[in-house]
């Protein structure tokens, strides 16, 4: 988490962007559009609350079902769009068995999630556009800085991202940190 929160920062310095540090660089396994609502979750709400305990105990159950099998994730270059910057991983078995798990646990819940596209760590949220012609110290900067290598989670966070808005454009966000609800460690570590 080290060096993928070396690069959030170097990145914030290159392009406007919200700046990850440890705590908030993260891999997600699904998301639900039940607490989508504009990406407006709020905690304290009773509706979101059940949601977020809910993926709580579905976390639980998918982490003592898998025991105590190694997630391992080869996080071997960086990549971006126009609102997040991660690190793209090739993952193990037991990180794809997890993804689906927690999916089908969901869905035997009756909350549907949709599974991430694939492993990758989320390390900056970009809050600007950047215009083509402009991005050539981030290409270099993307070529030179270490990639995080191999990770081997120790947890599985609950949580969600928290947004802001832009006064003038009510349809308009800027990404935010995520923010952990409930952390679930492997193997009882």
């Amino acid at each position: 988490a080290e060096r993928a929160a070396a690069f959030s920062h170097g990145l914030s310095e290159i392009i406007p962007c919200t700046e990850y540090d440890a705590e908030n660089v993260h891999t997600p396994l699904a998301s639900s559009a039940a607490l989508s609502e504009g990406f407006r979750v709020d905690p304290d709400r009773a509706e979101h609350r059940a949601v977020l305990e809910t993926l709580s105990c579905i976390a639980r159950e998918v982490v003592l079902y898998l025991g105590k099998g190694r997630v391992e994730i080869n996080y071997d270059r960086y990549l971006h769009t126009d609102i997040v910057a991660i690190a793209a991983g090739v993952p193990n078995e037991a990180f794809v068995k997890l993804v689906w798990a927690v999916v089908d646990r969901a869905k035997r819940k009756g909350l549907q999630l949709k599974p991430a596209w694939g492993a990758q760590m989320t390390l900056a949220r970009l809050t600007d556009a950047v215009p083509a012609d402009e991005l050539s110290d981030l290409y270099r900067f993307m070529e030179v800085a270490p990639v995080p290598g191999v990770s081997v989670p120790t947890h599985v966070n609950v949580g969600y991202n928290v947004w802001w808005w832009n006064a003038d454009d009510p349809n308009a966000t800027h990404g935010g940190h995520f923010v952990p609800y409930r952390s679930i460690p492997f193997g009882g570590r």
